[in-house]
């Protein structure tokens, strides 16, 4: 069966196919495991499901060894999504837009000072947060940490679309935000070398 240009999965194939420069992809499927979500996205490269951890990512992260593909997973009330990379390691998170959050209380302890005077001055402070907060835990998956350990330096910024610091000699953030419905807010991220131009993709799972 010939690839088709509209599905995601066969659009990260080909560009994969297409020549060396890095690659960062996000899908998403409700109501399916995130690793399923993966699965689907590989299926077209023929992955075994086997996932490795070590030195070719950042501590912990997995990856797809024999492909030098990194990848991440996150899931969110009934949306799961999975991120893959090629040139360096990724992360992607996913969030519900909950409005019982209290989104001053909670950006005070796991965002960075600057993202926590962007929730305060934007004109939409709930819609500010829940971005700021899965870009900076996208962010902070590529690096292989969390929440709980802080990493100095790193900044986010809404306008433009920007992750700042905290980055390898000689490496460069990329990254994407969207709403994959309504109610949830997604975020993909990844170093890649400094000035390589990274190929953007991403899609809902049909």
């Amino acid at each position: 069966m010939a690839a088709s240009p509209h599905l995601i999965q066969d659009r990260l194939a080909t560009a994969l196919a297409a020549d060396e420069a890095p690659v960062l992809a996000a899908a998403w499927s409700v109501s399916a495991p995130a690793r399923s979500v993966l699965a689907r996205l590989l299926a077209p490269l023929g992955w075994d499901g086997i996932l490795d951890r070590g030195p070719l990512g950042a501590p912990g992260s997995p990856w797809l060894r024999a492909r030098g593909l990194s990848v991440s997973l996150s899931h969110a009330d009934g949306l799961a999504a999975a991120c893959v990379a090629r040139g360096g390691p990724c992360g992607v998170d996913i969030e519900t837009v909950d409005a019982s959050v209290d989104i001053h209380a909670v950006a005070e302890t796991v965002l960075p000072a600057s993202a926590v005077r962007q929730v305060a001055a934007a004109p939409d402070p709930r819609e500010a947060f829940f971005r700021l907060w899965t870009l900076s835990e996208a962010a902070l998956k590529t690096l292989g940490v969390g929440f709980s350990n802080p990493v100095d330096g790193l900044e986010i910024t809404l306008g433009p679309l920007m992750i700042i610091g905290a980055a390898p000699a000689d490496s460069a953030w990329s990254a994407f935000e969207l709403a994959p419905a309504p109610s949830h807010r997604l975020a993909a991220a990844m170093l890649a070398a400094d000035g390589a131009e990274v190929r953007m993709i991403a899609g809902p799972l049909t």
